[in-house]
Parts: structure tokens; C-alpha cells; sequence
């Protein structure tokens, strides 16, 4: 039972650690992905391999990342303060894809934008910044604890 009390320690802290990096990570190939992809482009490799990595980020950051371990260890680690913690990094990416969706209504006029290349700008940014507040909240809320 202490073992599992344990584990869920060590991954939480994990946790803490990767989702500020994930949410770099997610910013940077987006940023990759503006100026690399063919947005006019119908290449299914294209569209499902951004797909896909968008429902995993999304995924991930919707259920806190434990799908491999036990199912006990993963309510240990899921518990009220990581379930908070990610609800603000949830309401953080909404207000930053709304933000985000007003910019890109806004320039569209000067500058207009495929629909794919707005979709992608909206969807990582939202998703990074949510990693971001996630991992900071987490950390911060692992540093005070110890």
C-alpha cells in the first residue's frame, strides 16, 4: 500500500516536471509546423499526423497522463489538488484559444489565413500554454508541499 502511495509521489513529481517541457514542446512544433507545412496541401500523412498529436496532447492534458500505471496508483496521483491544478491549466488554454481565435478574426482581413494553418495556431498555442500553467501549478504546488 506505501508502495503505491509511493509511485504515485514519483509520478506526480514527474508530472510536475514534464508538463511545463510538454507545453514547450507543443509551442515549438507548432511553430515548425507554420513554416514547414503545405497548407494548401490534402496529404492525409499531414493532416493525420498533426491530428493525431493534438487529440494525444489533448488527451493527456484532460485525464493528468497516468494511463500506464495501476488504476489505485492513478487515483492516488489524481487527487483533489491535481484535479484543481489542471482545471486552471483547462480554463488557461480556453481563455488563450479564445484569445487567439479574436486575433486570427481580426488580422484575417490584412492577412488571410488558410483554415488548417488557423486551426493549428489556435489548437497549440491553446495546448501549450495549458501544459505550461499545468506543470508551474503542479511544481509550485510540489515545492510547497516539501
Amino acid at each position: 500500500m506505501n508502495d503505491d502511495f509511493e509511485k504515485a509521489e514519483r509520478f506526480s513529481q514527474g508530472r510536475a516536471l514534464a508538463a511545463p517541457f510538454l507545453g514547450l514542446l507543443v509551442l515549438l512544433a507548432q511553430q515548425g509546423t507554420l513554416y514547414v507545412f503545405d497548407w494548401g496541401s490534402d496529404s492525409l500523412v499531414q493532416i493525420f499526423v498533426w491530428l493525431g498529436f493534438a487529440i494525444v496532447m489533448l488527451v493527456l492534458l484532460l485525464t493528468g497522463g497516468a494511463w500506464i500505471l495501476p488504476a489505485r496508483v492513478r487515483r492516488i496521483a489524481d487527487d483533489e489538488v491535481s484535479r484543481a491544478n489542471r482545471q486552471v491549466a483547462i480554463v488557461t488554454g480556453y481563455i488563450v484559444a479564445m484569445v487567439v481565435c479574436l486575433l486570427v478574426w481580426v488580422i484575417s482581413p490584412f492577412e488571410p489565413l488558410h483554415a488548417q494553418r488557423a486551426a493549428n495556431m489556435i489548437v497549440s498555442t491553446s495546448l501549450g500554454t495549458a501544459f505550461v500553467a499545468y506543470g508551474l501549478r503542479e511544481a509550485l504546488g510540489n515545492a510547497a508541499g516539501d
